[in-house]
């Protein structure tokens, strides 16, 4: 009786030590935070820049009023400016950083550069480029699907 008492008491031990245990020592995870709370401002910053883009475009389609525009364009101005200020106050980790990487055939948008290379291929085959990004363009396009440009003449075959 007295072997089966000292054995529960024992695997009490372990149980609430195994539970307390990571409330009390301090998690090692800095780091990961710090990524983590780089990649989540790098993401909002990406994402102000994208509305920004987007709004530009329905103003020059007309689906926005020019007051509108630029009230909403303010905003998020406002937003990415936060954003990158915020960033540069972080400290950023070593192995992220704020520039994208450069495949070896010019692209900038950080692809796989067999991804690049395919995207190349392709541009060759269809022989049809934005002017201003090098993106791929379909034939009916008056804008660019990659950076929202506006195409000067709807490219034809």
């Amino acid at each position: 009786m007295f072997v089966i008492a000292v054995g529960s008491f024992a695997l009490l031990l372990s149980v609430v030590y195994l539970i307390a245990a990571p409330a009390l020592c301090p998690e090692p995870l800095d780091e990961l935070d710090a990524a983590a709370a780089h990649s989540s401002l790098l993401t909002a910053k990406e994402r102000s820049l994208s509305d920004i883009r987007e709004l530009d475009l329905d103003l020059a389609t007309g689906k926005l009023d020019e007051e509108v525009h630029r009230h909403l364009r303010a905003v998020a101005l406002a937003g990415a400016a936060e954003a990158m200020r915020a960033i540069e106050e972080t400290d950023v980790p070593a192995n992220t950083s704020d520039e994208p990487e450069t495949a070896a055939d010019g692209w900038s948008d950080g692809a796989d550069p067999l991804e690049a290379m395919i995207a190349a291929g392709k541009r060759a085959l269809a022989g049809e480029a934005c002017t201003s990004c090098g993106g791929i363009v379909e034939t009916d396009d008056a804008f660019c699907r990659r950076c929202g440009a506006e195409l000067p003449v709807p490219v034809r075959r």
